[in-house]
């Protein structure tokens, strides 16, 4: 992987921050970091109890071991020149409803981000029965 040499000395400042949901392999940052890495595996999987196959979990479980290639070295040379004439980055409100598979909320500088997630979220039940409620539901 490439490195991009910088400062990471600037001071972040945030007034407020009001998420509702913070959740699977999210970060919230304030502040310089060098690296950072997130990642989640989700899975919601409903189906009435008679039509339940074992294959069909099999299935569903084979793309979350399957192998996630590496990214590939980049050799080009790129030269960046940064100029920061003031040493905060200062913000005053942020808010959201939610941050959630793998994501990021960062102010302040970074060097680099991996980020993965898998998500699969099935449900098939009977009319008559109704699945049971779940945080998936508010997100």
């Amino acid at each position: 992987m490439a490195t991009c040499l910088r400062n990471l000395n600037r001071l972040s400042v945030v007034q407020c921050i009001d998420f509702t949901i913070v959740i699977i392999g999210s970060v919230v940052q304030i502040g310089d970091a060098f690296s950072l890495s997130a990642d989640a595996k989700v899975l919601a999987y409903q189906k009435n109890v008679a039509d339940f196959v074992q294959s069909d979990i099999e299935k569903i479980y084979a793309s979350f071991y399957s192998h996630v290639p590496a990214m590939p070295d980049l050799t080009d040379n790129i030269q960046v020149t940064f100029n920061n004439p003031e040493p905060v980055i200062s913000v005053n409100s942020i808010s959201g409803l939610a941050i959630s598979n793998s994501g990021v909320l960062m102010v302040g500088s970074i060097n680099s981000v991996s980020n993965i997630v898998r998500n699969k979220h099935f449900r098939d039940f009977s009319q008559e029965e109704k699945p049971d409620t779940s945080i998936l539901d508010y997100i």
